[in-house]
């Protein structure tokens, strides 16, 4: 008789249910279900977690007392539930050591786009801009500029840098060792300064979603096929908005041969560091 699994997780949780659907659908049945849609909508918990055996979730602090997992592990799935917590591998600025709250995206949010033209912003492109235009630069002046100068080594100064590595090391650190998989810590330690990890600073890219993957697996005791077309499958998965990593990041941490192809679901022509920019600029320039 198959087991049930719930999911219930933000959008990482694709990846996982990507991969334990692939090679054990034949004994699971499982379910994903994203928990922020039902904490934000409030939506009725589903009635699959009441026969859940396995229950692989995210840790959150929610005072509702309906999506408080406290709620859910007392009243809602069976004292026999195995429960397994895995970390929300977002607010990553190791790789994007800038501010990206950006309010102007709120204005062109819309049922195409979601999130709006630019979901994520650079402050740094964002001050300069404002400096220039206040010069009185033209938009392909400005352009100009701000490409050559996002390619100085040092247009992220050292101290703003490790100010968001300390910060970020410090929050996924807590993530990962109060969570059922504290390795993928081990893993991003050692490799945020060779590889990229992510495509945005919320969403890990193939390479870190499949050792989240296999770590879990390891924990439910299955076999992880670590095959080379599931990590490009998986890169698939999250990819939104690829941004760009910046030569003063690279230069800092040494890095060699990143991987700076750029894209966005919502912008065909974003190819690279220069389209990306470029129609980041052009939207901030409306």
């Amino acid at each position: 008789m198959k087991k049930n699994i719930v999911i219930w997780a933000n959008c990482q949780g694709n990846a996982i249910n990507y991969m334990l659907n692939k090679y054990y659908k034949d004994i699971f049945n499982i379910q994903l279900y994203s928990n922020y849609k039902y904490i934000k909508n409030k939506i009725k918990l589903p009635d699959f977690m009441y026969e859940c055996d396995i229950f692989i979730y995210q840790n959150y602090s929610d005072n509702n007392n309906e999506y408080n997992l406290i709620n859910i592990f007392d009243n809602i799935l069976s004292k026999k539930c195995i429960k397994l917590c895995f970390p929300t591998l977002h607010r990553n600025y190791l790789q994007f050591p800038f501010d990206t709250n950006n309010l102007e995206h709120k204005n062109t949010i819309n049922d195409n786009l979601p999130f709006g033209e630019f979901f994520f912003g650079i402050k740094p492109i964002i001050d300069d801009l404002k400096i220039l235009k206040a010069n009185n630069y033209s938009n392909n002046e400005i352009k100009k500029i701000i490409l050559d100068k996002i390619k100085d080594i040092n247009y992220i100064k050292k101290d703003i840098i490790e100010k968001y590595e300390n910060d970020t090391l410090i929050f996924l650190k807590n993530k990962s060792l109060t969570s059922d998989i504290p390795l993928i810590f081990n893993f991003i330690i050692n490799n945020y300064k060779i590889i990229r990890l992510y495509h945005n600073p919320n969403h890990p890219n193939g390479i870190l979603l499949n050792e989240l993957c296999k770590e879990i697996f390891n924990k439910l005791n299955l076999i992880y096929p670590d095959e080379k077309n599931d990590i490009e499958i998986l890169d698939n998965i999250l990819k939104d908005w690829k941004m760009p990593i910046f030569n003063s990041v690279i230069k800092y941490y040494n890095m060699k041969n990143v991987d700076n192809n750029c894209s966005s679901f919502y912008h065909d022509d974003i190819k690279n560091e220069e389209t990306y920019i470029n129609k980041y600029i052009d939207f901030l320039l409306k």
